[in-house]
């Protein structure tokens, strides 16, 4: 994505869903390219929705997409191909 071009949430919450795969809210930052607000946003949102889960928690708390998460993951791909959003990554 060039820089400077605002994301839908959409968008926004795809990523999430896709870095939510490789490891923590570090790891979820760094990969989904949200910042700290965005963070705080959007996983309680999606948490609260039932979309997310956390993991195990030790030094870092892992997050787990739930059924309900992975139905609205592989949607929201099939959405974002239909519009002519790039989703090239590994879902």
């Amino acid at each position: 994505m060039p820089v400077g071009v605002k994301r839908s949430e959409l968008e926004i919450i795809w990523s999430i869903f896709v870095a939510a795969k490789k490891g923590g809210i570090t790891s979820i930052r760094y990969n989904a390219g949200i910042n700290h607000y965005q963070t705080q946003k959007y996983i309680p949102f999606l948490e609260n929705k039932g979309l997310l889960d956390r993991g195990r928690c030790g030094r870092t708390c892992n997050f787990i997409i739930t059924q309900k998460g992975e139905e609205a993951l592989l949607l929201a791909t099939r959405l974002m191909d239909l519009l002519g959003f790039n989703t090239e990554e590994e879902v």
